[in-house]
């Protein structure tokens, strides 16, 4: 099995020079022109210039004044992915001890100054009226913030520069996340604002977080976590797929929120007393397997159009953990993929008729180097 600590260990040494700031495919409202000329109620006009941002193969962030930014999604990528190279790379330790101060530090000033959770550092429009402000706490971020300082407190031989342990699975989300009833069950919002309720990847993700939690949860906290665990499950259906969530416009299964799913079942199980259905978790695995690995398409969307995003593949590599399959089953997809690698990136996304390489951090690069990092790691350890 081929390691790829190489090509990781370019992206890390690229975004290092950059001082980990980047572009996003969701920043484009800090633009400074759209700023000053769209209205910020206009919702619609807003939704549009994030969708341009997304799907475009060409970049108008520079024209449109759009500024590179620090990511805590990002960030706390790139923290795993060390964590991971740590005892991969011993005679680099030096330098990865350098990244990691900076990146804790970085953390430490994207933090919310009233609770210890982490958001986007853009404004986020959807449908549904959902509407994030700019660094404004939400689940997902904050998953993968508390995941990565898990990782860093149990590192050997480092000492981070500012004290982390408050900010290790904290409560504070369980007072900011609204929580919406589905029939009999709830699910936890993806942020404290409204239109963001219903979707299945963050209400599991905010469970495994409070089930976590290093404060202890009350008689009604635990029955919230246990009635949001329930819910997900019951929504799987009976060919083990799962849609992103439950409103009318959240209809479509993806690769990577399918694996989001998988990553924080497996971890309540394995992680926390508390437990997720082994007979749905199955099906799901099973199904994922059937529509995303053994496509050799690979797709993004299994009911939308077709596009390979390196997004995706990142989740995959990072699920090695878990050996929910054989690396064998996973190294015509790696293979196939890894060959797009150049110049210290990776592309965003393929399409039937070509290839979009927009550099960027959050979605492609850190994601590519936090799954490899997994990759290599188990694969090691396996070997």
């Amino acid at each position: 099995m081929a390691m790829h600590k190489t090509k990781s260990l370019k992206i890390l040494r690229y975004w290092a020079k950059q001082d980990f700031k980047g572009w996003d495919p969701y920043d484009m409202l800090n633009s400074k022109l759209i700023k000053a000329c769209v209205p910020e109620k206009s919702h619609f006009l807003l939704w549009v210039f994030i969708q341009l941002g997304k799907v475009l193969p060409f970049n108008l962030r520079r024209i449109l004044f759009v500024p590179k930014t620090h990511n805590a999604k990002g960030i706390a990528l790139f923290i795993s992915g060390i964590c991971n190279y740590w005892y991969l790379c011993k005679d680099d330790r030096l330098e990865l001890t350098n990244y990691l101060d900076r990146l804790v530090l970085i953390l430490e000033e994207l933090k919310d100054p009233s609770s210890n959770a982490w958001g986007y550092g853009f404004l986020w429009v959807a449908r549904g009226g959902l509407r994030f402000p700019a660094g404004a706490p939400n689940v997902v971020v904050s998953y993968y913030v508390y995941s990565a300082l898990e990782k860093l407190s149990n590192l050997e031989d480092y000492k981070p520069p500012v004290k982390i342990d408050e900010w290790l699975y904290p409560k504070d989300l369980l007072g900011i996340l609204r929580r919406s009833k589905l029939n009999n069950g709830l699910l936890f919002s993806y942020s404290a604002y409204e239109g963001n309720e219903g979707v299945f990847n963050a209400s599991l993700f905010a469970s495994f977080i409070f089930a976590k939690s290093n404060q202890t949860l009350n008689k009604t906290e635990r029955e919230y976590v246990n009635k949001s665990i329930r819910t997900v499950e019951d929504n799987i259906k009976d060919d083990g797929s799962i849609v992103y969530g439950q409103k009318s416009f959240q209809d479509w299964i993806d690769n990577h929120h399918t694996l989001y799913i998988l990553e924080a079942a497996l971890r309540l199980n394995n992680e926390t007393e508390y437990n997720f259905n082994t007979y749905k978790l199955d099906k799901m695995i099973k199904y994922y397997k059937k529509n995303f690995l053994k496509n050799k398409k690979f797709p993004l969307f299994l009911n939308r159009m077709y596009v390979m995003d390196f997004h995706a593949l990142g989740q995959l590599l990072r699920m090695t953990e878990y050996g929910i399959y054989e690396f064998s089953e996973i190294e015509e997809v790696l293979n196939n993929w890894v060959k797009y690698f150049n110049k210290s990136k990776f592309p965003y996304r393929i399409y039937n008729f070509g290839v979009n390489r927009i550099n960027y951090i959050r979605w492609t690069q850190a994601f590519m180097f936090y799954g490899l990092s997994f990759y290599d790691k188990y694969g090691n350890e396996k070997s």
